[in-house]
């Protein structure tokens, strides 16, 4: 048994440091649990399979930081705050923001349609 912080190489009965971003992991660059200076973990697997059980000190683009985890955008936005298609940042390529019914309120909802 490794302390928090490293795992075993069995072969070599030995306890090797897991990567900085990991609070304790399974092996090295796979974590089970974030470093606090990388509290964002990969969720969508599927989306990006190179990089789940890692952590980060960001979100991803296309992504957004809730309760720990890096969740997807909605499909129209680039980057957001939220899951919702009403908080993006940036909306995907050449689609421009909805022009507001009141020209004081700002929107951040992506026009997906002329």
């Amino acid at each position: 048994q490794c302390p928090d912080g490293s795992y075993l190489i069995a072969e070599q009965n030995l306890c090797q440091h897991c990567d900085e971003m990991c609070a304790t992991c399974k092996e090295s660059g796979t974590c089970l649990t974030c470093a606090e200076d990388y509290p964002l973990s990969i969720v969508d697997s599927q989306r990006y399979p190179d990089l789940s059980n890692t952590c980060h000190s960001a979100a991803l683009g296309g992504t957004f930081a809730e309760n720990g985890s890096l969740h997807d955008c909605h499909e129209d936005c680039a980057t957001c705050t939220t899951g919702s298609k009403h908080e993006c940042v940036k909306c995907q390529t050449e689609i421009p923001f909805k022009q507001p019914l009141e020209s004081n309120i700002e929107t951040h909802q992506c026009q997906i349609q002329c």
